[in-house]
C-alpha cells in the first residue's frame, strides 16, 4: 500500500523515498524517474545515497495524486514505489 500525505495546495513540501531497507549492500542508485500529474509542480528533486527526494507545490483542492518513483541501480536492479498526495485545505 502506498504511503499517503496531506498537502495544502499552497504548500511547498518535500517527500522522500528511502531505498535503504531494500538496497543490497554494495549497490547504489544509478538514476531515478518521477512520474506525476501535471497539476502538481515539481520544484526540485535530488538523490542522496539511498534516498530520493522531490519537492512539490500546487495540486487541485480535494484531489488525490499518485507520485511514482522508479529507480535503477548500478547493479541493474529496477524498483518503483508510489506515494499519494491528498490535496486538502489545512
Amino acid at each position: 500500500m502506498a504511503q499517503a500525505f496531506v498537502k495544502d495546495p499552497d504548500e511547498l513540501l518535500d517527500y522522500s523515498w528511502s531505498w535503504q531497507e531494500w538496497m543490497p549492500e554494495g549497490d547504489s542508485i544509478l538514476n531515478f524517474v518521477l512520474t506525476y500529474d501535471s497539476d502538481l509542480i515539481l520544484e526540485r528533486s535530488s538523490q542522496d545515497g539511498d534516498v530520493v527526494t522531490a519537492w512539490f507545490s500546487g495540486g487541485v483542492l480535494d484531489k488525490d495524486y499518485e507520485v511514482l518513483c522508479q529507480i535503477e541501480t548500478v547493479d541493474g536492479r529496477k524498483a518503483e514505489r508510489t506515494v499519494t498526495l491528498r490535496i486538502r485545505s489545512l
